[in-house]
């Protein structure tokens, strides 16, 4: 790697032209400290307090970048990964950090070139970079310094007595309850299992769970090591004949089928993620069927945004107006094959469709729905087993 003057970051072995720091235990050369360097923290778990030495990668551009996107001024650098073999480990961005990113130690259907990654190629000297071309990546953004620095364990515990988010992570059992991604435009499930061996003492993150005794506490974890066991809410990517739970993916509406796709959802670029009001399901009348959606909590329809109603939400072929700065809307709307009714948080009109906000005005919930018939056929509703397995 070479600084903006073109000198290697590392000092070269004046007869080799070789980096002259030494070797690492994988057989790569060690980088000088004000390229990466090793920090301690302390990580906290149920079991007690660790303490860790962690490489971080801390070049210019990187550590610009990273700061801002966590909105943590004080951070030393980017944690670099801490499992894994020599492909993985100290090469990659920490997967609990990072997430999607695609320098992450593993990726699933969505990697994003975030501004890391080009801040990193910047770095290296050897690259023109334009930073603005970077994807928009949404994991941990704006989290502050706790989100890096302390361990799922502290965040969930502190942000729970503050009554605060614990989102990203998440802490229900095997759970189907679908909620909204908070990183990307997707809806998926917390991936908090039983695992097949007891965890280190510095990854057993539950005091307690409900419906599991305390001496089964240190099986439970998220089966992806490379984020530390942390558990999180993951979408979705790939079932037999079923649609991923991505919203933006036009494909998935070819598996949808007008008979079983009961939430009325639509999938494309236009389309958004939509939590469900968590107190109430929704519920699907069939002619004389009635069915509860107990663990169905999030779906995917299309917007649209106007200059003078503001965020719209297209819901089959019906369309509601969502509250200017956001909030619960009823959904009450029939289909070909089913009558739907529930509520869903509207996202404030300023999250979406930004300029289109300015010149609505502030009014209440209000619907305004087109015509559409049901008719009544005799129907088979298979609800899918939801469980999300995450990539190691």
């Amino acid at each position: 790697m070479r600084d903006e003057n073109g000198n290697p970051r590392t000092p070269r072995n004046p007869s080799t032209g070789l980096p002259n720091l030494g070797k690492n235990d994988h057989g790569i050369f060690i980088p000088d400290p004000n390229t990466v360097s090793t920090v301690a923290r302390m990580w906290m778990s149920s079991q007690g307090m660790f303490k860790r030495s962690v490489r971080v990668l801390k070049t210019p551009n990187v550590l610009k970048a990273a700061r801002k996107h966590f909105s943590c001024p004080t951070l030393e650098g980017v944690d670099l990964e801490n499992q894994g073999g020599a492909g993985t480990d100290s090469a990659h961005f920490e997967k609990r950090v990072v997430q999607d990113e695609i320098m992450a130690g593993s990726i699933g259907k969505h990697g994003f070139v975030s501004i890391l990654t080009l801040s990193y190629f910047l770095d290296t000297g050897w690259y023109n970079v334009n930073l603005s071309k970077a994807e928009p990546w949404k994991w941990g953004e704006d989290l502050g310094c706790d989100f890096i620095l302390k361990s799922c364990y502290q965040y969930m515990m502190e942000h729970k007595a503050a009554n605060r988010s614990i989102s990203p992570w998440c802490d229900q059992v095997a759970s189907k309850n679908t909620r909204c991604l908070q990183y990307d435009n997707a809806y998926g499930t917390c991936n908090l299992h039983q695992l097949g061996h007891v965890l280190g003492d510095e990854f057993q993150y539950f005091d307690k769970l409900p419906g599991v005794g305390s001496g089964l506490l240190s099986l439970y974890g998220s089966d992806n090591f490379l984020a530390d066991y942390c558990p999180s809410y993951l979408a979705r990517e790939t079932a037999s004949h079923l649609p991923t739970t991505f919203c933006s993916d036009i494909e998935n509406q070819n598996n949808l089928d007008a008979r079983t796709n009961m939430e009325l959802q639509t999938y494309g670029e236009d389309s958004i993620c939509l939590n469900h009001d968590s107190q109430a399901s929704w519920v699907q009348y069939e002619c004389s069927n009635v069915t509860r959606l107990p663990s169905i909590r999030a779906s995917c329809h299309k917007r649209e945004c106007s200059s003078t109603t503001g965020l719209l939400i297209h819901i089959d072929l019906n369309i509601f107006q969502c509250p200017l700065m956001g909030g619960k809307i009823r959904i009450d709307t029939t289909s070909t094959f089913v009558h739907l009714t529930g509520s869903i948080d509207c996202p404030p009109c300023s999250d979406i469709c930004e300029e289109s906000c300015t010149l609505v005005p502030s009014t209440s919930n209000r619907a305004m729905p087109l015509t559409s018939k049901a008719t009544c056929y005799v129907t088979y509703r298979i609800i899918p087993d939801f469980t999300v397995k995450s990539k190691t």
